[in-house]
């Protein structure tokens, strides 16, 4: 399957803003568990920028989560909205 990234960026976005908000952790403290800059985390979650594999890693430790587990919420919500665009147009 060939991805849209507009579309799979958009998805991250909403998957780690999920993931860090189920933490209960304000921005800076995911930050600082995550040994990445608070303005980083803020650009994921705006959608400008992507973690690497290391951060999702790291992620996944910190939601009680595999990495996996991650990838495939990912991939799923993806494939959702794929699915409404090409039913809906």
């Amino acid at each position: 399957m060939k991805y849209d990234e507009k579309r799979l960026t958009k998805v991250v976005q909403q998957t780690i803003l999920k993931l860090r908000q189920r933490t209960g952790l304000s921005q800076q403290s995911f930050s600082n568990k995550l040994d990445v800059s608070r303005q980083f985390i803020a650009f994921v979650e705006a959608g400008k920028r992507s973690p690497s594999i290391d951060t999702l890693s790291k992620i996944a430790d910190l939601s009680d989560k595999q990495l996996w587990e991650i990838l495939r919420d990912i991939d799923n919500l993806y494939c959702f909205y794929e699915t409404m665009d090409n039913r809906y147009h």
